[in-house]
């Protein structure tokens, strides 16, 4: 159970952002769905450490990952949570395997044992990378790189896996395959996703819960439910800022 009650001021050269959520999911695979520039990625971030909340409460599977009254802020490091950047934010000058390795060097603060070496072996297996170890990401294809960035976030095995437009940077082809391999990877690691997309086929085709941010859909398309289709959750818009809650 993912459940997130905050507010974040987000500030930038031409604007000044109010980000209120309040929503939770159980679901194996959420969308958060809706156009640029409503807040999607800060959520994801929130959740992940790297940006801190004004206020409110972000708990994960029970763990308190953030509370403003109580407190607390847990480091990255301890969040126990995979990223997937929309860029895959691999290290350019790191071979795949060293990109890999720093995932799980990061997460605990030192470098790889024999036993970890082990786990990074194990893990190429798994998605197909065996034999590419030496290459680095400019040699690699698109879908290539995506395995090795969401490698690189499931080798901690964490409690959630958190995806920022995973298939915006391949083309249409290579798009629907990833799409039945996240299904696939989801499965076998039994990890949680929380993914944001703006594309409303992608949604309704991956989620088993779709969170519909403000203006991404006109109302008429999203019903609350639908025979055999995701679970659409409106949230409500604000005149003068978004503040997003799940209504059902």
């Amino acid at each position: 159970m993912l459940k997130i009650q905050l507010s974040k001021t987000l500030k930038s050269k031409t604007r000044v952002f109010q980000l209120n959520v309040d929503l939770e999911t159980n679901a194996p695979i959420t969308v958060l769905f809706g156009p640029s520039g409503i807040g999607k990625t800060s959520i994801l971030k929130a959740i992940a450490g790297v940006i801190t909340p004004d206020r409110g409460e972000i708990i994960l599977r029970e763990k308190i990952l953030f509370s403003s009254i109580q407190k607390i802020n847990l480091p990255i490091r301890e969040r126990k949570v995979g990223f997937v950047p929309q860029d895959y934010g691999l290290f350019p000058h790191l071979t795949l395997y060293e990109n890999i390795a720093f995932g799980l060097n990061a997460w605990n603060g030192k470098a790889a044992n024999y036993q970890q070496g082990e786990l990074i072996h194990d893990i190429l297996q798994a998605f197909e990378l065996a034999g590419l170890e030496h290459l680095y990401p400019s040699q690699l294809s698109g879908g290539q790189k995506q395995r090795v960035a969401v490698a690189r976030a499931l080798i901690i095995k964490p409690d959630i896996l958190l995806m920022d437009e995973p298939f915006s940077a391949v083309d249409a082809p290579l798009r629907k395959r990833l799409r039945k391999e996240l299904k696939t990877i989801r499965e076998d690691f039994d990890v949680p996703v929380l993914m944001v997309t703006h594309d409303e086929e992608e949604a309704k085709e991956i989620a088993q819960k779709i969170i519909h941010l403000p203006d991404s859909l006109p109302e008429e398309e999203v019903p609350e439910e639908r025979a055999g289709r995701p679970l659409f959750h409106k949230l409500q818009f604000c005149k003068y800022f978004p503040f997003y809650h799940t209504t059902r």
